[in-house]
């Protein structure tokens, strides 16, 4: 493969701006990104990796299918990362909780 790169100009508070772009690591990325899904990685957990938009995964990864274990590995991670956002959401208010009724209590006391 040749190392192709494309200028892109953009038009920012009244100059041009060259910005570089080099058409390799796009495909690098993209690769990776392919591989990662056939490893059964979600397009979060891709998106985090790779800092790529989900768009382009979408795109990029639309023809690849997982299997039926890897489907229940992603949903059993999924929910997991549910499970631990409720318990914080839940120790969150309890501890919100307490700290009004602290506040009444001491306001009433005085």
């Amino acid at each position: 493969m040749s190392n192709a790169n494309i200028y892109f100009f953009t038009f920012i508070y009244g100059t041009y701006d060259i910005l570089f772009h080099n058409v390799n690591s796009n495909v690098q990325i993209k690769h990776a990104a392919r591989e990662l899904r056939k490893g059964g990685k979600s397009y979060s957990e891709i998106m985090q990796e790779l800092n790529v938009p989900k768009s382009s995964l979408s795109y990029w990864l639309k023809d690849i299918e997982l299997t039926e274990k890897q489907n229940a590995d992603l949903t059993d991670r999924l929910s997991d990362r549910m499970s631990k956002g409720r318990l914080k959401t839940t120790i969150s208010l309890r501890n919100k909780r307490l700290l009004r009724e602290k506040t009444v209590n001491s306001e009433a006391q005085s």
